[in-house]
């Protein structure tokens, strides 16, 4: 009997589930997942809001529950939204330490984006200006409130006296 060498080029998986496990190994922290992390677990939510499956994530079963809670108490406490239609602004919740280093590279970039000292001199001086001018026509309103008043309780008084 004569057997027939394998074709190299046909998957050695067939269907649905062709992927190995080895290669779907998910990252579970050591003591679960914190519901304050966000920019984690944003990771782990479709675009439709849903969690996503275990299957999807390669995570134990251990740590789907953890992610499960974190996510559940997250969305309780409005870090998360409940559905896709739900969009917050999540970027400052993230709590990873990439988040960390990001925010101190903006403050290093900042630093050398500064202007002349000259520049900045004026700007105050606009600035000193117009809050002064903001001021003299803050106190021309109280004047004229405070005059209308008297005028009014002047002529109350006479009428009273008649």
């Amino acid at each position: 009997m004569v057997t027939k060498k394998r074709d190299t080029k046909r998957p050695k998986f067939r269907g649905k589930n062709n992927i190995q496990k080895s290669d779907k190994v998910g990252y579970c922290p050591e003591g679960g997942f914190d519901y304050k992390a966000v920019g984690l677990l944003k990771k782990y939510i479709s675009e439709t809001g849903k969690i996503d499956s275990a299957k999807r994530n390669g995570l134990t079963a251990k740590c789907q529950r953890s992610l499960t809670s974190a996510i559940k108490r997250a969305r309780h406490m409005a870090l998360l939204p409940f559905s896709s239609n739900h969009v917050y602004d999540t970027s400052l919740l993230s709590l990873g330490k990439e988040s960390l280093n990001d925010d101190n590279k903006e403050t290093n970039s900042s630093a050398g984006d500064k202007l002349p000292e000259e520049e900045l001199s004026d700007k105050t001086e606009e600035i000193q200006e117009s809050t002064e001018e903001i001021l003299v026509n803050n106190e021309e309103k109280e004047n004229e409130s405070t005059e209308l008043v008297d005028q009014n309780s002047t002529e109350e008084d006479s009428e009273k006296k008649d």
